[in-house]
């Protein structure tokens, strides 16, 4: 993660992406895949989530994912 979430900002966003915010924090770096293994959603949903993510700033994607 580039920066700790802000818990205002947490709490906006949508159930699945507090997941992917949770499993990240706790990883520190994960690949889409184990993503998708531990939430048990598609990866394109995934891919769609972190891209989201990413644009908030929430998240840094490193990699050869988008």
């Amino acid at each position: 993660m580039s920066t700790p979430v802000d818990r205002h900002l947490e709490d906006r966003l949508p159930p699945g992406a507090r997941g992917l915010v949770r499993h990240v924090r706790e990883a520190g770096r994960i690949s889409t895949g184990e993503l998708v293994e531990l939430t048990g959603t598609s990866r394109p949903v995934i891919i769609r989530q972190l891209k989201a993510l990413q644009d908030a700033g929430v998240i840094e994607w490193v990699g050869n994912s988008p």
